[in-house]
């Protein structure tokens, strides 16, 4: 599904583990976190999808949410991979503990849980946050971590192989599964500006002046928070729906590498700490491959 593999993309973390300026536990919990999903991913490779429906390509989102398979047991491996994960690198051991005695005390809530944050609104999560004391944010990133490899595998089924990036006239949300983008990136040959789907890992292109989460995509203010000495990297604001977009220009990357949108994702943790301090939030968190 994407351009590079899941090893590939590992090896890329891994080399940021000798970058003093990124933060280390958050790579090793990416790294771990990846893993999960990419056996997942793969132990879906010879899973049915749910028939997908005859459409014109132009219909957007491409994909159905009743189109994907969430496969119980494979749900439930992957949930407690999450969960260990999170327990060893993310200082969370509480809040992980809390949401496995509601899982497990609730069989249904995990078989809900994927689906609901994929493709429900926020109400889910913060009535659902309410309940166990958890926080909302964190909520949503567990279950869109579950969610991602089933919905790359049934895009997968829709799309080319060794598909990434899409072209066409597009709005904010993803064409591919309809969520809103979690980073954005410069084409080292065009300049042309890509979104990147937070949940599926696809790219699309936007005009470089639009919000892709107001205004259905047209022209807006965007401002630009940037850091001293930082050229390839810096965050798009909107003023009028208070959100960011972490974005990257391929063209200034060191040796003009392709952007890696989990590395990037990565690398620029602490704009999310500069965007949340100047009361800016992001519209979902990247948790596809």
């Amino acid at each position: 599904m994407t351009a590079h593999s899941p090893a590939e993309i590992i090896a890329r973390l891994e080399s940021l583990l000798e970058d003093k300026t990124v933060s280390q536990d958050y790579v090793r919990l990416r790294i771990g976190l990846l893993r999960a999903q990419a056996d997942t991913l793969a132990a879906l490779a010879d899973e049915p999808c749910a028939e997908a429906a005859q459409r014109d390509i132009r219909h957007v989102p491409m994909l159905r949410p009743e189109e994907i398979r969430f496969d119980r047991a494979l749900v439930e491996r992957l949930f407690e991979a999450i969960a260990a994960v999170s327990e060893r690198c993310g200082n969370v051991g509480e809040e992980v503990a809390r949401l496995r005695s509601a899982m497990h005390g609730d069989p249904e809530l995990l078989d809900r849980f994927p689906y609901r944050t994929a493709f429900e609104d926020e109400i889910y999560m913060t009535l659902l946050g309410d309940r166990l004391e958890l926080p909302a944010q964190l909520l949503l990133f567990w279950g869109r971590l579950l969610a991602a490899p089933f919905v790359i595998h049934a895009a997968g089924r829709l799309l080319p192989p060794k598909l990434q990036i899409l072209e066409g006239a597009f709005g904010g949300d993803c064409p591919v599964c309809g969520s809103p983008p979690a980073l954005a990136g410069l084409r080292k040959d065009d300049g042309k500006r890509i979104l990147y789907c937070s949940l599926c890992g696809y790219g699309w292109p936007l005009d470089r002046l639009a919000c892709p989460f107001c205004a259905d995509g047209a022209e807006g203010g965007l401002e630009k928070l940037t850091v001293k000495g930082e050229q390839a990297r810096w965050i798009e604001i909107c003023p009028k729906c208070k959100h960011y977009l972490k974005t990257i220009d391929s063209r200034q990357l060191a040796d003009r590498q392709e952007i890696v949108p989990l590395v990037e994702d990565v690398v620029g943790l602490y704009f999310n700490l500069l965007a949340e301090k100047e009361g800016y939030g992001c519209m979902r968190p990247y948790t596809a491959m």
